[in-house]
């Protein structure tokens, strides 16, 4: 059986039914490993048609492309010191600039150029380092704005070249001076954009340059209908840019639903699901239920307590047995192609005796509580998908999910992490609609 629904304008299917190949069991020992033909539930958003799986594979290989060119925390390391250096030069020369223009003495404008030469031979020396440690998969990615980054250094080494020759001459000229000290001045700028192009690519973040853009999205509250019970869940994100991408930018992403207010309710709604039970037979009572997270999956451990009641033809009942267990239920959220997400669930650990024990054994107890707990965190997950409600408009369209977890942090969350390509005619509208829709990350 299949269910279907629009969220967020993108198209959700609940499966149920099946065989799948899971439910392990573990009654105080090894676990059992078995199929089962049981309502399994899975939740599939906007899964891709058979005519868009071909542009999907290829947009699949260049964010891979993207991805390896991306820099390693040593590399970002590298670069920061290099670009630190790029800078200071550019104080410099703007110092250099300023005594010729002034015309302030020989021995001024001398130190001044110095002290340049060093830096500008120090940024020559980094430059090289850091393209010659470049991974093979970053040269083949990264070739056409190294390329451009090298001829840049080497324009620049024969400009500052040319200024020190300058500045050797015996009876120095200032208006000569100057003319040299413009032009390097032009090709040390023009290093420095290339240098911050490279950066781009390689997703390397400079702090206070004003180009890294990360926001924390506006949360948005949902009640949500599980069983008999209305839980809240609030739904919160982030999107930061973490690289350039050939006319657009790559944002990660990362949502986040907070569970607590299931967790408080999840007792009464396995209760509303599984008791049963009055007169004769079995009697099933959920005591309590706790749901934690166990990362990357959840754990929910419900207590239970069993009853047998024999009646008699005249209308007395007898307790003929009474036990009790606990059973743990294992969650893990499995992120498949097309953006698919679904609950893998097993049985965990089963701690019972008497007819309690055997039932969870041997009957369809222990499978059933299975379900319905899987089914509990159904809407949760669903609520997430929901991307309209926590996107804006610009993001929509093109979100990847790569990952998803659960864990604990005052309280049951669960976290989708993703990417989001984003066109740069469409970064504008992002910002604009992001003033209104969320602040700033500090």
């Amino acid at each position: 059986m299949c269910k279907v629904a629009w969220y967020g304008g993108m198209l959700v299917s609940v499966v149920f039914g099946g065989i799948t190949a899971s439910g392990q069991q573990n009654v105080g020992g090894p676990p059992m490993v078995g199929a089962h033909r049981h309502q399994r539930p899975w939740i599939v958003l906007g899964g891709p048609s058979p005519a868009s799986r071909v542009e999907e594979d290829d947009d699949a290989k260049r964010f891979e492309r993207v991805m390896a060119d991306q820099a390693t925390s040593e590399q970002a390391g590298a670069y920061r010191s290099m670009v630190k250096t790029t800078t200071e030069a550019m104080q410099q020369m703007q110092s250099l600039q300023g005594r010729l223009e002034k015309r302030r003495s020989t021995a001024e404008i001398v130190d001044n150029g110095r002290a340049l030469h060093e830096l500008l031979n120090s940024i020559g020396y980094q430059n090289k380092r850091f393209v010659e440690e470049l991974t093979k998969q970053q040269r083949v990615g990264l070739k056409n704005v190294v390329l451009k980054l090298e001829k840049a250094e080497a324009d620049l080494a024969r400009e500052a070249n040319l200024l020190d020759q300058r500045m050797e001459e015996v009876n120095l000229d200032v208006t000569q001076l100057g003319f040299s000290a413009k032009s390097l001045n032009q090709a040390l700028r023009t290093f420095h954009e290339q240098q911050m192009e490279l950066g781009d690519d390689m997703g390397i973040v400079i702090e206070g340059d004003g180009r890294d853009l990360s926001f924390e999205l506006a949360p948005v509250k949902n009640s949500v209908a599980i069983g008999d019970q209305a839980v809240m869940i609030t739904l919160s994100g982030t999107l930061s840019k973490i690289a350039a991408d050939g006319g657009g930018s790559v944002f990660e992403l990362r949502l986040t639903a907070d569970l607590s207010d299931l967790q408080q309710n999840m007792t009464n709604i396995l209760r509303s699901k599984l008791n049963h039970g009055e007169g004769c037979g079995e009697r099933i009572e959920v005591q309590q239920a706790a749901l934690s997270a166990k990362e990357p999956g959840s754990l929910a451990l419900t207590q239970l307590h069993y009853e047998w009641w024999s009646c008699h033809p005249g209308g007395g009942e007898n307790l003929m047995a009474e036990s009790a267990g606990t059973v743990e239920v294992k969650l893990t959220p499995v992120v498949e192609q097309g953006n698919g997400l679904r609950l893998v669930s097993e049985l965990g650990r089963v701690d019972a005796d008497g007819m309690l024990r055997e039932q969870l054994r041997s009957g369809t107890l222990a499978e059933k509580l299975r379900d319905e707990v899987t089914e509990a965190l159904l809407p949760a997950v669903q609520a997430m998908m929901s991307f309209k409600t926590t996107l804006p408009a610009a993001a929509q369209d093109d979100a990847t999910l790569q990952k998803a977890e659960f864990r604990e942090a005052s309280g049951l969350q669960a976290v989708l992490g993703g990417r989001v390509r984003i066109p740069d005619q469409e970064v504008k509208l992002l910002a604009s609609q992001l003033k209104g829709y969320a602040r700033p990350t500090q």
